[in-house]
């Protein structure tokens, strides 16, 4: 009965921020007076109309898990409409527990664009759990209120890149429990330690099992070079939030008078290329870069994603050019390693 009564506002909360156009935005920084969403969360005290016993009904932990919960999925605050001095405090000082994770302590604006990674409830399910994305960091709150017995929470693959994101984790019983991780790639298998799994070869691209840069990194990519015909590469999705700045890191080898470039695909909140009339939606990351010699050559591209509301992941395209921004000619090739991802 207590998971039930946790788990109603919860899912009544989450119906609404589905609601919207764009789930994931809120109080953008930097973004223009008067467009950003406002989503406020109404809160009240359980209220014992009948005789519960207390360790069936909701208690003060849970209240603050609560507020919580709704942070940790876009709300931008909450109205107390029905609670006394000890509730309010209690949901405040949960509420104002995150400001750090938000970089919102003290009242002061946030200078990154959250990504809000679960809108989903499970009615059957002993456990809840909410995320936010901010910066490199994942704040992870995880609430299981079976009375005895641990449970086991799976998170979803688009988290599981290489940075350190668990496939699971193991809840104690009767428990609201934080994890924190720090991404050190957001792209998944970007320094191909797994073949080329996950990404496109477009055109003939290969995967090559020798001479990469890193002993870390057991293969990598060959953009192969054909006169007059562009070979491509592109990459697992990544779950972003518009108007997020990221940052590309890469190792790139240069043969005949290649030149690289990359754009990122617009895709919306199930995965899918963004479409404007019968054309692909994308922007561009700014990476445009050649060399002469033959050697490996390290880059960092910052760049800020579009601001489209329906834009809930991107995907990288890798191209290779000649030198002078013209289709490739024979013999011009680009070796890539090392991709990755992160948000400054």
């Amino acid at each position: 009965m207590r998971m039930a009564f946790f788990w109603t506002p919860l899912e009544r909360v989450s119906h609404g921020l589905r609601g919207f156009a764009d789930p994931t935005i809120s109080r953008q920084a930097g973004a223009a007076a008067g467009t950003e969403h406002r989503k406020v969360a109404w809160v009240c005290q359980f209220v014992h109309w009948d005789n519960y016993t207390n360790d069936q009904v909701p208690d003060l932990d849970d209240s603050a898990a609560l507020v919580q919960h709704f942070r940790l999925r876009g709300c931008d605050g909450f109205n107390n409409c029905g609670g006394d001095v000890n509730f309010l405090t209690t949901a405040v000082n949960g509420w104002r527990a995150l400001d750090a994770h938000f970089g919102t302590s003290g009242g002061a604006a946030p200078t990154k664009v959250p990504t809000f990674i679960n809108l989903g409830t499970v009615k059957t399910a002993w456990t809840q759990w909410s995320a936010a994305r901010v910066g490199n960091s994942i704040k992870v709150l995880v609430s299981n209120l079976h009375p005895i017995a641990a449970q086991s929470v799976i998170f979803p693959d688009v988290l599981n890149g290489e940075g350190g994101f668990p496939y699971s984790v193991l809840a104690p019983a009767n428990s609201h429990s934080f994890y924190t991780y720090t991404i050190a790639n957001a792209m998944e298998n970007g320094r191909f330690t797994s073949n080329a799994n996950g990404w496109g070869l477009v055109n003939g691209t290969t995967f090559e099992s020798t001479g990469s840069p890193s002993a870390g990194s057991p293969g990598h990519v060959r953009l192969n070079g054909a006169a007059g015909q562009i070979y491509a590469l592109t990459s697992p999705n990544i779950l972003m939030t518009p108007t997020t700045r990221v940052r590309l890191n890469l190792n790139a080898r240069f043969e005949g008078g290649a030149r690289l470039r990359s754009n990122y695909y617009f895709r919306d909140k199930t995965g899918a290329v963004m479409m404007n009339g019968g054309s692909s939606m994308w922007g561009s990351t700014g990476l445009n870069v050649s060399e002469t010699d033959s050697l490996w050559h390290n880059y960092t591209q910052d760049f800020t994603v579009a601001n489209n509301e329906k834009i809930g992941y991107i995907s990288f395209i890798f191209y290779v050019y000649h030198g002078d921004g013209t289709t490739p000619q024979a013999g011009d090739a680009i070796r890539l390693d090392d991709i990755v991802v992160t948000f400054p």
